[in-house]
């Protein structure tokens, strides 16, 4: 009867440790979001929420587009993941680089 009972205690010691660490996991990803809204994509980039939308509606910033309840109809909300943050980063440091690059100071001085 006492194996039995340390058994049982050692299996919900167990099953307690497998729960904690579980909690921890879920806990950490709290932190990064994969999915973010339009407003959280704009706080992110310190931008507009317009200028998000214009880098959709251009193509320039990927977005997934899910539908929600809304009242009585269906509402259609971007989502963006944050790997495709990263990549129009990505995309536009670079543009911006070659830009600098390419850009000539001028070549005439001004009267100091």
């Amino acid at each position: 009867m006492k194996k039995a009972f340390r058994q049982l205690i050692c299996d919900v010691i167990e099953t307690l440790r497998r729960i904690e660490e579980h909690l921890v996991a879920i806990q950490s990803k709290q932190g990064q979001k994969e999915w973010l809204t339009i407003t959280e994509t704009a706080e992110l980039l310190q931008v507009s929420e317009t200028t998000i939308d214009r880098l959709i509606a251009s193509g320039q910033l990927k977005a997934s587009i899910i539908t929600t309840p809304a009242g009585r109809g269906l509402r259609n909300r971007h989502r963006i993941h944050a790997e495709w943050i990263d990549q129009y980063l990505l995309v536009n440091v670079v543009r911006n680089d070659r830009i600098k690059k390419n850009h000539k100071q001028p070549c005439h001085d001004f009267i100091k």
